[in-house]
This record gives structure tokens, C-alpha cells and sequence, in this order.
């Protein structure tokens, strides 16, 4: 996923989404990162 300049949206980074919203990112399935508390399966 990328940042609407083109950055990779990286794992950890603190977002925040269209309706201003904030959270941070724990999965990446793009480069296939997961945050320690999740997993592929979840």
C-alpha cells in the first residue's frame, strides 16, 4: 500500500484514514509483514 505522494505505507506507522481516523498499521500484505500479535492465518 502506498501514501498518496507514492511512499510505501510501512509496518508500525501511525495512519490516519479518509473519515480522520488514526490507528497503526500491524500488516503489510503487500510485502507480507506482520505486526507480532497477528498473523497470515488472523
Amino acid at each position: 500500500m502506498k501514501y498518496a505522494d507514492g511512499t510505501e505505507v510501512r509496518l508500525g506507522e501511525r495512519v490516519r484514514i479518509g473519515n480522520g481516523d488514526i490507528g497503526i498499521v500491524v500488516v503489510s500484505i503487500d510485502t507480507n509483514e506482520f505486526n507480532l500479535h497477528y498473523c497470515a492465518e488472523d
